[in-house]
C-alpha cells in the first residue's frame, strides 16, 4: 500500500512493482485499487472458502472507506451478529473487519479474534488506519517519511523503489548477536534488520495522515482473571471448549489441511479432533505428515500408526528424516529480511505439504 502525505496521486507503476516482488503469493490472482494520494495492492491466495467469494481492495457504498487485509477471522458468527449481517456464507472476512470499522472506528480491534494484519483507508477523516492481530501471525511492515507512508506483507515489497537505498540496522544486528536474543518474542519489536523499516507490533493499532503518525496497544495479555469452580471436571471441560473451538476455526479453509504428527500429545491431539471436527466430505483432505527416524530412539513412528489406524480417511505422508539433512541449503537465494539460516526440518515437512495441495500462508 502507498500514501502520499503531500496528496500527491499515486503512481500505478508503484503498487505494481510491490506486487510483482511477491508474485509467489497471488496464487489466484492480483488486484489494485487507487483514490489519489492512496493505493491498495493485493495478492491474492483464496485461504477460506469465503475468501473464493470476496474481492479485494473493497470500498464501503456507506462510508467510503476502503481496505485491503490479510485476515482469517476466528470470531465470525459473533461479528456477524452484532453488524446484524446476514447471508454468513457469502460475506469475507475482509468485509467483516470493514464493517466493523464502520461502525466502531477503532475500538473495532478489541473485538477482532484471529489472524490479520489490514489497512483501511478512511476519506472522512484523510486517513490510513493499520493493524495487526493479538499474537502477531500476520505481518505488516512499513517505511515513513515526510512526504509517504508505504506498508506491505514483506520487507522486500518496500525496497521496489530504486531510489530507496538498502542500509542494515547495525542496532538490531548487534541485539541479535547477543545472547540473550533469542528470549525475545519478535512480534513485540518494532526495529528490523534494515534502517528506516519498522513491523507494527502485535496487538497494535497504526494511525496516519498529513501531519502525525500515531501508534498506540490496543490490547495486551495482562494478568489473567483467576477462574475458580466447584469441581475439578470443570476445568477441563473449560480447557476442552476453548481447545474445540480453537481448532474448528483454523479447519475453515478452502485447501486440503496438512499437520505435523509425531507420537507426543499435543500434535496426536490435534489430528485425533480435527478428524472428529472435519465435515465427512472433507475428510480424505486432511494430511498428516510425520518425520520417520528408524532404528533411533526417537523415532515415534509406531505411535503415528496407532494414531492413524483409528481412522479410516487419514492420510499420512512420511518423511525420512535421515534424508532431511541432503536438502539444507547454505546460501538461501534472494532477499533475506534476517541473518540468513539453514533450512530445517519444518520446511522440509512444509514443502511436503504444498506436494499434498495444501499452500503455506
Amino acid at each position: 500500500m502507498l500514501f502520499n502525505r503531500d496528496g500527491r496521486p499515486v503512481e500505478a507503476a508503484g503498487i505494481s512493482s510491490m506486487l510483482d516482488a511477491i508474485d509467489f503469493r497471488a496464487l489466484d490472482g492480483c488486484e489494485s485499487w487507487s483514490d489519489g494520494p492512496v493505493s491498495f495492492g493485493f495478492a491474492r491466495t483464496n485461504v477460506t472458502p469465503e475468501d473464493t467469494r470476496e474481492s479485494q481492495p473493497l470500498v464501503s457504498p456507506n462510508t467510503g472507506c476502503a481496505i485491503v487485509a490479510d485476515a482469517r477471522l476466528d470470531n465470525r458468527a459473533e461479528l456477524l451478529r452484532l453488524l446484524g449481517i446476514e447471508g454468513s456464507d457469502t460475506v469475507g472476512d475482509a468485509e467483516i473487519l470493514l464493517r466493523a470499522y464502520d461502525r466502531w472506528g477503532l475500538d473495532a480491534l478489541p473485538r477482532l479474534l484471529g489472524d490479520f494484519a489490514f489497512a483501511i483507508w478512511d476519506p472522512r477523516q484523510h486517513r490510513l488506519v493499520c493493524g495487526r492481530d493479538t499474537s502477531g501471525q500476520r505481518s505488516l511492515f512499513y517505511r515513513l517519511t515526510d512526504r509517504q507512508f508505504t506498508a506491505a506483507t514483506e520487507i522486500h515489497q518496500l525496497f521496489q523503489d530504486s531510489a530507496l537505498a538498502i542500509v542494515p540496522n547495525e542496532d538490531r544486528i548487534l541485539d541479535y548477536l547477543i545472547p540473550h536474543f533469542v528470549y525475545r518474542n519478535n512480534q513485540d519489536r518494532r526495529d528490523t534488520f534494515f534502517a528506516g523499516v519498522e513491523s507494527l507490533m502485535a496487538g497494535h493499532v497504526l494511525v496516519v495522515d498529513e501531519r502525525s503518525c500515531i501508534i498506540r496497544q490496543y490490547w495486551d495479555i495482562g494478568v489473567p482473571s483467576e477462574i475458580r469452580y466447584r469441581h475439578r471436571g470443570e476445568y477441563l471441560q473449560h480447557f476442552v471448549d476453548i481447545y474445540v473451538e480453537a481448532l474448528r476455526a483454523r479447519l475453515r479453509t478452502a485447501h486440503p489441511i496438512a499437520s505435523t504428527l509425531s507420537g507426543g500429545l499435543d500434535s496426536s491431539s490435534m489430528v485425533c479432533l480435527a478428524m472428529c471436527l472435519l465435515e465427512p466430505a472433507k475428510l480424505g483432505e486432511f494430511i498428516a505428515i510425520t518425520l520417520t527416524f528408524a532404528g533411533e530412539v526417537c523415532d515415534e513412528s509406531g505411535w503415528v500408526v496407532d494414531v492413524a489406524r483409528n481412522y479410516e480417511h487419514l492420510r499420512v505422508h512420511w518423511l525420512d528424516g535421515h534424508g532431511v539433512v541432503s536438502d539444507l541449503v547454505d546460501e538461501p537465494e534472494g532477499f533475506c529480511p534476517e541473518p540468513a539460516r539453514r533450512s530445517d526440518q519444518l520446511d522440509v515437512m512444509r514443502a511436503a505439504a504444498e506436494e499434498e495441495g495444501a499452500p503455506r500462508f
